[in-house]
């Protein structure tokens, strides 16, 4: 029974992942069709996500995705702003504030280190962290770990470490708001920091 509890709750996240991932769309974008493009995607998406938002929280029987909302959406997520609003607006300050190739590092190592992170904290998730009850260390290391191999490759390879100990820390604690907020911009504020510091 705990098995089964536990596949299915790793089918959950898996599925809840798969949409997360959907969200490398925009630093794509932002390659291929330049950043003013890009942030036009943002802003379409952030407005129909926030009137979605809207229609759940206040015209539930009229939002149209119930069923995928009731797949994937965590308990505690049901009653709050769905993720994907923070994750646009923090996509939309990262873009303009900074650099492309900062911009991009920086959304496609948070996008990829949080869906390592969810997965193997489901899967392999032994020891709770002891500054947030609902994180694991070795969920924490595996995004960590995903996210500095991304900046390795997408950047200066120097700069993966520091985007390691960064997204650990991060994980590690209690934030006191939704991490998709946070994440992005911390990380493009380091690695700006980082190409600052050793000029590029």
């Amino acid at each position: 029974m705990e098995s089964e509890s536990l596949g299915n709750t790793l089918r959950r996240e898996l599925a809840r992942k798969g949409v997360h991932c959907l969200g490398l769309s925009i630093p794509l974008a932002h390659i291929l069709i330049g950043k003013v493009e890009a942030l036009v995607i943002c802003m379409a998406l952030l407005s129909s996500s926030i009137l979605f938002e809207w229609i759940r929280v206040r015209e539930y029987p009229l939002f149209p995705f119930k069923r995928v909302e009731a797949y994937i959406a965590r308990p505690r997520e049901r009653a709050a702003i769905g993720a994907h609003v923070y994750f646009c607006a923090s996509a939309i300050a990262t873009i303009v504030l900074f650099p492309e190739k900062i911009a991009v590092a920086a959304l496609t190592s948070m996008i990829l280190g949080d869906a390592a992170a969810a997965i193997a904290g489901v899967s392999l998730g032994r020891h709770k962290s002891p500054l947030c009850e609902g994180k694991s260390v070795e969920g924490a290391l595996a995004g960590a770990l995903v996210a500095g191999v991304t900046v390795y490759m997408l950047m200066n390879p120097s700069y993966a470490v520091g985007t390691f100990i960064l997204f650990l820390l991060l994980d590690l604690v209690e934030l006191g708001v939704d991490d998709n907020i946070v994440f992005p911009v911390a990380i493009a504020l380091q690695l700006w920091v980082f190409n600052l510091a050793l000029g590029g």
